[in-house]
């Protein structure tokens, strides 16, 4: 017996999804560290510019995009940025030691 998806009544990607937490949370916070935060409205603003800086630098659909940062509110305004114009987001590991 297969299981009923629900529609959530919008295309599940990570900008709509984003779009709609903005609708829902905006002035909320999103990200929450001892020295910064970040509300779901500011990060959409952040990935949103960063994603046209990557259109235009040539980035696009299927095009891999490493992320070699500690995981801080840039690596996910970053992440955000990649996956919401269909990039690929290719995280490595800023511990890593070879």
């Amino acid at each position: 017996m297969a299981l009923a998806v629900p529609d959530p009544g919008y295309t599940p990607t990570i900008g709509t999804c984003l779009t709609r937490a903005v609708e829902l949370w905006g002035d909320r916070d999103f990200i929450v560290l001892p020295d910064r935060r970040i509300t779901f409205a500011d990060a959409e603003a952040a990935s949103r510019r960063l994603g046209k800086e990557l259109l235009a630098s040539g980035v696009g659909k299927g095009t891999r995009v490493g992320l070699f940062d500690t995981y801080s509110t840039e690596w996910v305004i970053a992440s955000l940025a990649i996956t919401r114009i269909g990039a690929l987001a290719m995280p490595f590991s800023s511990i890593y030691r070879p």
